[in-house]
């Protein structure tokens, strides 16, 4: 049966994971790229990497292998993972060589928990001290004061 956690995305562009949902749910939360987004993500990658030689490629069998291991996974995730690849980020891979399917479709998991953990993390973080004008400011001090005479009464 597959398990599906109802992930919210905010206005400002972050997904909210609720909590106690397991990994399968969330994965399974998230929309799956569009044959277009995986298309353009492949096409960057084919075109920024090279293919190390192999005499029997065939080009659009390559493409539609990648494609198909590529299918159900969010497209955020793709576009980060081929992106890490297209600048060298992917710790361990080759800066120059197309990845292989299993390698690009860990890479895409890698990034998927990370920006979910990222997003985690940002939506856990205290709300930053808002900034007090001098007129509020002053009128705290005040009322400090008003408190200490008050009590030393």
């Amino acid at each position: 049966m597959n398990e599906l956690a109802k992930i919210e995305k905010t206005p400002t562009g972050f997904y909210v994971v609720p909590s106690g949902a397991t990994p399968d749910a969330i994965r399974n939360g998230f929309p799956p790229a569009s044959n277009r987004e995986i298309g353009k993500a492949i096409a960057m990658l084919f075109t920024g990497l090279r293919f190390a030689e192999r005499g029997d490629m065939n080009a659009a069998m390559t493409e539609e292998i990648y494609s198909a291991c590529l299918r159900g996974r969010p497209a955020f995730a793709i576009e980060a993972a081929v992106q890490a690849y297209l600048t060298g980020q992917v710790p361990g891979a080759s800066p120059v060589f197309v990845p292989a399917t299993a390698e690009l479709v860990r890479e895409v998991e890698r990034q998927f928990w990370m920006r979910i953990r990222r997003e985690k993390a940002e939506a856990q973080a205290p709300a930053p001290i808002p900034k007090r004008t001098a007129e509020e400011i002053e009128r705290a001090r005040k009322i400090v004061e008003t408190v200490k005479g008050a009590l030393q009464r």
